[in-house]
């Protein structure tokens, strides 16, 4: 089975935006991976903004983990250092 793929860039302020992606035409269940894959340090602690949703999703330090990924679904979130700049 093939993983969700990760894009990531930096945004004008120092965020950055990031969207999963399940290429699959099946669920996928969790899906974790290293923050460090998309430009956060080991040390800081982000808030991660659900942009589908308008909402918080949930501050990740080291690791950021979604529960599902629907069938050629997607999650787009924008991350914001809570501790100290990237």
């Amino acid at each position: 089975m093939c993983k969700p793929q990760v894009y990531a860039g930096p945004l004008a302020n120092g965020d950055i935006a990031m969207v999963i992606t399940n290429w699959m035409n099946s669920d996928h269940g969790a899906f974790e991976f290293d923050l460090g894959a998309v430009g956060v340090q080991n040390s800081l602690s982000v808030t991660a903004r659900d942009l589908w949703k308008h909402e918080d999703f949930g501050t990740f330090s080291g690791k950021f983990r979604v529960d599902s990924i629907p069938a050629f679904g997607s999650h787009a979130f924008r991350l914001r250092a809570t501790t100290s700049q990237y």
